[in-house]
């Protein structure tokens, strides 16, 4: 099948020359995350190495609510698997703590798989790591376990049926999943010790 003229690289190059790029210039300007660290100082990451001190008002130097100055008496959703308090919880504060949502047995289910094939993938050479983190990327496609997970069924999520109501109710029916990803944090990770070759070459969290 031919290609037509106006597809070819040549005529694509040549149609290209001197173009205005209307977004390039957002594009590498660093926003909005420029303005944002600008007008909240607090939300400035550490540098690499450096060492995190507390009470100077930064996103980490905070605490669990209980303890929290801000937070403490705030009556924030604890644990509960009262679906009605569950309701109430998530439409006040957009998020709700489902008290045994997944069984001592299920949780240990899906922390031994994702364990599993975050080690393997170190081994292999292909795990997605960063200077103190591992992503484990794409669950889905990565074991029976976590199919089963992403659908809260029962076996797997024994909450799953409070779930989905509660998510139908928030979103309507028919809602998909965007992502299933493991993001794992090594100790220190804060303060970002831990280099690349380190996590390759046999490092075990």
């Amino acid at each position: 099948m031919a290609i037509p003229e106006e597809f070819t690289v040549e005529s694509v190059a040549a149609a290209s020359a001197g173009i205005e790029a209307p977004y390039r210039d957002f594009v590498t300007s660093a926003e909005p995350y420029r303005s944002l660290i600008t007008a909240n100082p607090w939300l400035k990451p550490p540098k690499r190495d450096e060492q995190l001190t507390w009470g100077d008002g930064r996103y980490y130097d905070t605490t669990v609510a209980r303890k929290h100055t801000y937070w403490q008496d705030k009556g924030l959703p604890s644990p509960t698997k009262d679906i009605g308090q569950l309701r109430l919880d998530f439409h006040q504060w957009g998020y709700c703590l489902i008290e045994d949502g997944t069984s001592t047995e299920q949780t240990n289910a899906l922390l031994n798989r994702v364990s599993d094939q975050a080690a393997a993938e170190r081994e292999l050479g292909i795990g997605y790591l960063m200077e103190a983190q591992q992503h484990v990327w794409a669950l889905v496609n990565k074991g029976e376990v976590f199919v089963r997970c992403m659908s809260h069924e029962p076996s797997a999520v024994q909450a799953g049926p409070l779930i989905e109501q509660l998510l139908d109710e928030a979103l309507g029916p028919g809602w998909t999943h965007l992502s299933f990803i493991s993001n794992i944090s090594y100790p220190g990770c804060a303060v970002r010790r831990y280099r690349r070759p380190l996590l390759t070459e046999g490092y075990h969290p």
